[in-house]
């Protein structure tokens, strides 16, 4: 593999920040193969390279997984270093109608330093519609490239990993929790709802008071989740569990629940999507892996505890439309027998919950959304005649800024700012540990035979954290 790119003719360039390589990987390298075939070069990595190097890179393209009013200076910069910015949010389709604006995932500002806005479906769409009618022309019902791996594709590139873990763990029930708020990563030195209060704006009393209240259900059913697992471990002593926590989670308490049961571990190990075509069945609370197991034909069992009514508002339509849905011990123990004496599982979806669901997630069509993202794109490239050449990973530059920042902060700053960016540090290794040559280069081999595309595919490493696709004629 290359040390570096250089460019001896007409390009049009790709950007791929990821900040969550678990969740984001094998779509980004989908879409990455597939615009490589249309003659795009793309770089894909960690965000970090682009904040240091938004004004070295060749004018480009950048599609950016948020635009939450916390990055509104960082899209300005990119803007201003005459790029263009897509939005394509991950996170738009398991989330409450309430944050998809009101200055909590968007605001007027950050949508002003967008050209484009592609939506999971049409309800994220109309939301955003309604709220900010002046930026009609900028979204774009598209999917996202995760529907197309969810819809057969991650079978395909994860066949082997699923043998894998097979052979390994045997039948297992998968948990993949998604306890971001009531068991926060960085929850020693802040609290879940800071953070998410934080990235936000200037948001209305409103929309606080519902972000404090949905909070409040996420630490309530978190520690009921904790008290009745020990139950089902010892009702079930003979089968494996598997507790997966969030990126955005601590494991802590979860390793220490391990320590007392033999038939569960705690396992954190790449993308999600083999896990779940390894599992038995997938036991969750308001998790986007509904979807994906659904998907998957894996049985769903998600469990939402007596609670009062006035928290009603906080439930999620989607994830309990995809689940089997259990309001009580007793009806999430009988869940759980039926799964685990192989009878099926009623799931309940109606006509009503499918044209809901429709309206959230873009129907499957002959067109893939991959292949509808990269038509978008085309309207919006920059294309460079004069020779360019990709600068180098960021990696280098930040160990030295951060040893003369730690000395600073060793002299001047409160143990308690210390820790914050102790800890701070390790959760952005934990969202994005690295990429690894070898899995990279077989998962595009993998997308290349699936979508028959024309040309040759070179992975070029820059760095340990940034890779550049392209076809073999793009690169020297």
């Amino acid at each position: 593999m290359g040390t570096h790119i250089k460019i001896e003719r007409l390009m049009k360039y790709l950007y791929l920040p990821i900040e969550i390589i678990t969740r984001e990987l094998e779509s980004k390298l989908l879409l990455a193969v597939g615009a490589a075939n249309q003659g795009w070069l793309v770089v894909l990595g960690k965000k970090t390279y682009y904040y240091s190097n938004v004004r070295k890179l060749p004018r480009g393209v950048f599609i950016i997984k948020s635009a939450v009013p916390s990055e509104l200076s960082y899209l300005k910069e990119v803007r201003n270093a005459g790029h263009r910015i897509v939005c394509l949010d991950e996170e738009g389709v398991v989330t409450f109608p309430e944050f998809i604006g009101n200055d909590v995932r968007f605001s007027k500002a950050t949508l002003e330093q967008l050209d484009r806005i592609y939506t999971w479906g049409s309800a994220q769409r109309k939301i955003l519609l309604d709220q900010y009618p002046t930026e009609a022309d900028k979204l774009r019902v598209t999917g996202n490239p995760r529907l197309d791996l969810w819809r057969g594709l991650s079978e395909v590139i994860f066949a082997e990993r699923v043998s894998q873990i097979k052979e390994v763990y045997g039948e297992y029930v998968l948990i993949p929790t998604s306890f971001g708020i009531g068991n926060n990563f960085m929850k020693e030195v802040a609290s879940g709802l800071s953070h998410t209060l934080a990235a936000s704006g200037r948001t209305s009393d409103d929309i606080r008071d519902f972000m404090e209240g949905q909070a409040e259900q996420n630490a309530i059913v978190f520690r009921e989740y904790i008290d009745v697992l020990p139950a089902l471990l010892i009702k079930h002593f003979n089968v494996k569990f598997i507790i997966r926590p969030h990126p955005s989670e601590s494991s802590e308490p979860y390793e220490k629940l391990a320590k007392n049961f033999k038939n569960l571990s705690v396992v954190y190990d790449g993308a999600v999507a083999p896990w779940i075509h390894a599992a038995k069945c997938v036991f969750h609370f308001k998790s986007t892996t509904s979807i994906e197991a659904y998907y998957a034909k894996k049985p769903t069992i998600t469990y939402i505890p007596p609670l009062p009514t006035c928290m009603d508002r906080y439930e999620l339509p989607i994830p309990n439309i995809f689940s089997s849905v259990c309001r009580s011990r007793e009806s999430l123990f009988k869940a759980f027998e039926i799964v685990l004496t192989n009878q099926d599982l009623p799931l309940g979806m109606c006509e009503r919950d499918r044209s809901f669901v429709s309206e959230w997630i873009e129907p499957e069509a002959a067109v893939s959304c991959t292949e509808r993202i990269l038509e978008e794109l085309d309207f919006l490239k920059v294309e460079h005649v004069r020779p360019e050449r990709l600068p180098r990973s960021a990696r280098a530059d930040w160990i030295g800024l951060v040893k003369v920042v730690a000395s600073i902060l060793k002299r001047t700053v409160s143990r308690r700012h210390r820790d914050y960016f102790k800890i701070a540090s390790k959760y952005g290794h934990h969202k994005f540990g690295g990429l690894s040559e070898v899995d990279v280069e077989a998962i595009v081999k993998i997308i290349e035979e699936s979508i028959k595309g024309t040309s040759t595919i070179r992975v070029t490493r820059l760095s340990s954290e940034v890779i550049s696709v392209a076809t073999d004629d793009s690169q020297c």
